[in-house]
């Protein structure tokens, strides 16, 4: 039951950040991945998230493109 309180306990707090989330089980994806695959790709677009749009899900704007090769960070 801990692993059932710890879940609920992280998907509240996700929630109260925003952070939509959707669990999977694991026997789904090792029977048949591609449904799992549907299944979220299904879910993503119920909820407006269109994967493959221009939109990019971050809660922060990047401060700008990756350093070049050798650039410290």
């Amino acid at each position: 039951m801990r692993a059932a309180q710890a879940d609920a306990a992280r998907s509240h707090f996700l929630r109260s950040q925003g952070v939509a989330t959707l669990r999977v089980p694991a026997k789904v994806i090792l029977e048949d991945v591609n449904v799992a695959v549907m299944r979220i790709v299904e879910v993503c677009g119920l909820r407006g998230l269109g994967l493959g749009s221009s939109a990019v899900l971050l809660r922060h704007p990047a401060d700008g493109p990756p350093p070049h090769a050798g650039e410290d960070v």
